[in-house]
């Protein structure tokens, strides 16, 4: 839909424009049959626009089919006498005017269905429901990634992926998050960093609450069940976060049990304090980063960094991932690494960078 919308409509669109211009009069029939062609479909696409708003079901669809209907319009309006080149004034205004429709409109319309979405939770009962008819909208206008759509994913992107819709747990995890929190809940989005998952804590009577739209439709879960069941999908949960921007906020503890990590960093036997440390392995085919990407642990005065691990420990197809962190410092690889049991051990790690 996205490709439809900012790239095969304004290019039919151009082309059509164009072809008046440089027009000869046996092409006369051919273009008349095009257009009457054209006129048709924008027909049945005002129609399945009209389906979709009456359903508010639909992001994506919403940017796509005004844009389409527009479009096609201008075209026949303008092309219509085609016997006849149009003039220059009037070629250089109508394009103008597609090249502003072809810009604004997807915002427009985008702008105008995150408000509805909005509209309709506010008119549900209790919390619950508003937080479940959002993560559940939220699921079903996503196209969910694979490499070829890799290119159209918007990351950390909001009004992007409200745009194109295409994404994976990120995205679909921080849309939601944030039309939450237009709707006045606390929520926040929370990744299973070394596991590569992402999903949404919402604050529901006074309780963080788990949705995650990526999973699972008209759920919320506890901290503890969702723990539970991505142990079940993986074999374990080694890590939870709440990342913001270069800061973070350790989550483990709070859902499942853990082991604690102490790791010293010295420098001929001396501690150093304010280090950048990291932890890194491999999760399937992905490298993944403790405590997330774009944020790293600091030493502190004592020259010592401490977190708190699940146990690591893989099943299925990800019985290969790497079932240890090794520890990165300043971004280089120590040779050192961590793994954890989850059962309330104290691990102890000395690197001295000489």
């Amino acid at each position: 839909m996205y490709s439809l919308n900012y790239h095969i409509v304004p290019v039919v669109v151009l082309t059509w424009f164009l072809s008046p211009i440089f027009s000869k009069k046996q092409t006369t029939r051919i273009r008349q049959i095009c257009f009457t062609m054209l006129f048709f479909a924008s027909v049945v696409s005002c129609y399945l626009l009209f389906v979709f708003v009456s359903a508010i079901e639909v992001l994506p669809e919403y940017v796509s089919f005004p844009m389409l209907v527009i479009s096609v319009v201008l075209v026949r309006i303008s092309c219509y006498n085609s016997e006849k080149k149009i003039s220059k004034k009037k070629f250089v205004s109508l394009l103008a005017f597609v090249l502003l429709m072809s810009s604004f409109l997807p915002h427009i319309a985008t702008f105008t269905c995150y408000n509805t979405v909005k509209l309709q939770a506010t008119s549900l009962d209790s919390p619950s429901e508003r937080a479940i008819y959002v993560s559940d909208t939220i699921r079903a206008t996503t196209t969910f990634n694979f490499p070829l759509f890799d290119f159209f994913r918007s990351r950390k992107d909001f009004w992007k992926f409200l745009l194109i819709g295409v994404g994976a747990c990120g995205e679909v995890a921080t849309a939601t998050a944030n039309i939450l929190e237009g709707l006045g809940f606390e929520a926040r989005k929370v990744s299973f960093p070394g596991e590569d998952h992402a999903f949404v804590e919402v604050r529901i009577d006074n309780r963080w609450m788990v949705l995650d739209p990526g999973y699972y439709y008209s759920e919320i879960l506890t901290r503890e069940q969702r723990a539970e069941r991505r142990i079940q999908d993986v074999g374990s949960v080694s890590y939870v976060v709440v990342c913001n921007g270069d800061s973070f906020v350790e989550l483990t503890q709070q859902y499942v049990s853990t082991d604690t990590i102490v790791i010293l960093i010295t420098r001929n036997g001396e501690p150093l304090s304010d280090v950048q440390v990291v932890l890194k392995h491999r999760f399937g085919s992905l490298i993944t980063q403790l405590p997330c990407d774009g944020c790293q642990f600091h030493t502190d005065v004592n020259g010592t960094v401490t977190l708190h691990m699940g146990n690591v420990h893989y099943i299925n197809e990800f019985k290969g991932s790497e079932e240890y962190y090794w520890i990165y410092v300043e971004d280089q690889n120590t040779g050192y690494n961590v793994t954890s049991t989850g059962t309330g051990q104290a691990h102890f790690v000395e690197i001295d960078l000489g």
